[in-house]
């Protein structure tokens, strides 16, 4: 199965999003966060996020996922939760 947008709306509400959203324009404000290549080390190797970056404006919304078992299996764990910290550079 192809995984895109609504395939993971439709996983994480339980519904079509085509059932939840109508489609308007309207114009972004500013930018409220801006963050740049974090990388989160994978206890055991490898890494849970590897240089991501992203911003947020005002009237966005943002959201995570990941599929189960992403993460070790570990239920109810938010992305990175509940991690070591890595050494500081």
């Amino acid at each position: 199965r192809d995984i895109d947008v609504d395939w993971i709306i439709e996983q994480m509400v339980g519904r079509s999003p085509a059932s939840l959203f109508t489609r308007s324009e309207h114009q972004l404000g500013d930018v409220l966060l801006s963050v740049e290549d974090v990388t989160l080390p994978r206890v055991g190797g490898g890494f849970l996020l590897d240089r991501v970056s992203f911003e947020v404006r005002a009237g966005e919304i943002l959201g995570f996922y990941r599929t189960h078992g992403a993460d070790g299996g570990h239920r109810g764990r938010p992305p990175g939760g509940q991690r070591p910290h890595p050494p500081r550079r």
